[in-house]
């Protein structure tokens, strides 16, 4: 399966996904397809905020971390005025301290950070998996592949995907219609993008749900939000909440 560099953790965690389907799929009995969909990126991001936040309360010594802290605002103060004094000299060797005391400070975060990392990489391929699907196709003819686009949560088939691949060509259709990357296809309110396109061990297409449109367009983002988004989205505001109600700043 073709996921881009998560892939070798989807592979790695793929047996115990039905699990995670029976959790997140109690939004998909009583909502629909797009509330459910953004439910369980939701709950994923406030999951994974909220057990980041508790490896930090965990695994930093706060006392050590408040007084890095504390002696990086005073050598940022004393280089700022340094520097208005024109000295220098002064203002460097407070800099090099500064950088030293920043060396400190990611020693300390080194292990939530880790821990942080194997948290992201254990529930977040999930979602990967069950919101950018990659649809596999068979050769039916000479130079015609063809497979269905199944996405979890979403019952039976959304349509029937074609490639029609002439040596280095190839051209796109869902539902006999004819579609390009970056295109939109629409199944009962919901839509996908078609987003990639394989073909170097064999013959695919990965598309992606889409979460949130949006009636412009934004840097690295375009004009919609996909899972990635979606989920920083949440994430960080969760983050900021469960670090106060910890006590971590």
């Amino acid at each position: 399966m073709h996921h881009g560099p998560l892939g070798f953790f989807v592979d790695l965690l793929e047996p115990i996904f039905p699990v995670y389907d029976k959790i997140f799929g109690i939004f998909f009995n009583f909502f629909g397809p797009r509330t459910a969909s953004i439910l369980s990126v939701v709950l994923v991001a406030a999951i994974v905020a909220l057990i980041i936040s508790s490896f930090y309360l965990l695994l930093v010594d706060r006392d050590e971390y408040n007084r890095i802290r504390k002696k990086q605002k005073e050598l940022q103060e004393k280089v700022k005025k340094a520097q208005e004094d024109d000295d220098m000299e002064k203002a460097n060797m407070y800099m090099k301290e500064s950088f030293s005391m920043q060396k400190e400070f990611m020693k300390t975060s080194f292990k939530p950070m880790i821990a942080s990392m194997l948290v992201f990489f254990v529930i977040v391929p999930w979602v990967l998996t069950s919101f950018s699907p990659v649809v596999e196709l068979e050769e039916v003819d000479n130079g015609e592949f063809v497979g269905q686009l199944e996405v979890k949560g979403f019952e039976g088939s959304i349509g029937e995907v074609s490639i029609i691949q002439e040596e280095e060509d190839y051209t796109i259709f869902f539902e006999g219609e004819e579609k390009q990357l970056g295109d939109f296809i629409q199944h009962e309110g919901n839509e996908w993008i078609v987003k990639e396109f394989d073909s170097e061990n064999s013959i695919r297409l990965m598309f992606s749900y889409r979460f949130i449109p949006l009636p412009f367009s934004l840097p690295l983002i375009g004009n919609t939000f996909e899972w990635l988004g979606t989920f920083i989205l949440f994430q960080l505001p969760f983050t900021i909440i469960f670090r106060k109600m910890l006590g971590i700043h």
